[in-house]
C-alpha cells in the first residue's frame, strides 16, 4: 500500500493536475513496477515525439558496453528462420552499434538447441550458453559483450519462436 501511494505521489508531482486526472487505470497498472514511473506514464499516455514513441512502443532495447558503445536492440527484428523448410530451431535478429568511430548494423543468426549464434561477416557459431568463457583477463570485452547479449536474445525469444515472424531465408 505505501508503494502505491508513493508512486501516486511521484506521479503527482511529476506530471501536471489535469494529465493526472486523465491518466488511464490500465496504465497506471502498467508502469507501476517500472523504475521511471512518470516517464512510464508519459509514453504511455502519447507524450512523446513520434520516433521516442515508436521506440517505446517497440520496445527498443538499449545496453551500455563497458568500452561505452552503445547497443539498440529492437525486438522486432526477431524473425524465425527456416532449415529444410522447417521452422523452429533458428531465428535472426539485428542490432545497432554507435561508436566514437561511427555507427554500423550487425546481424546475427542463432540456434535455439545449441544456443549457438552466428554473427554476419564473422568467424562462425559461437557458444552463447555461458559468456564469462568469452571473458579473460587482459583481452577485448567485445566478444564477452556480444555473446552476453545474444544470450540475452536467445533467452527471451528462443521460448515464443513458433509465435515470431517466419522469414523465407533459409539458415546459412
Amino acid at each position: 500500500m505505501n508503494k502505491l501511494i508513493s508512486a501516486i505521489a511521484t506521479i503527482g508531482l511529476a506530471l501536471p493536475a489535469p494529465l493526472l486526472a486523465e491518466v488511464d487505470q490500465k496504465i497506471i497498472d502498467q508502469c507501476m513496477k517500472a523504475q521511471d514511473f512518470a516517464g512510464c506514464v508519459q509514453t504511455l499516455s502519447g507524450g512523446l515525439p513520434p520516433k521516442q514513441q515508436k521506440d517505446a512502443e517497440e520496445g527498443l532495447r538499449t545496453w551500455i558496453r563497458d568500452d561505452g558503445t552503445i547497443i539498440r536492440f529492437r525486438p522486432t527484428s526477431v524473425v524465425a528462420l527456416k532449415k529444410d523448410e522447417v521452422y523452429g530451431r533458428y531465428l535472426a535478429y539485428q542490432y545497432g552499434l554507435e561508436t566514437k568511430a561511427g555507427n554500423a548494423m550487425w546481424g546475427v543468426q542463432a540456434d535455439c538447441i545449441e544456443y549457438t549464434a552466428n554473427w554476419k561477416d564473422d568467424k562462425g557459431w559461437f557458444k552463447v550458453k555461458d559468456p564469462s568463457m568469452y571473458l579473460r583477463p587482459g583481452e577485448d570485452s567485445r566478444r564477452y559483450n556480444s555473446i552476453k547479449e545474444a544470450k540475452s536474445v536467445l533467452d527471451e525469444f528462443c521460448p515464443i519462436i513458433y509465435t515470431l515472424p517466419k522469414s523465407e531465408n533459409p539458415v546459412k
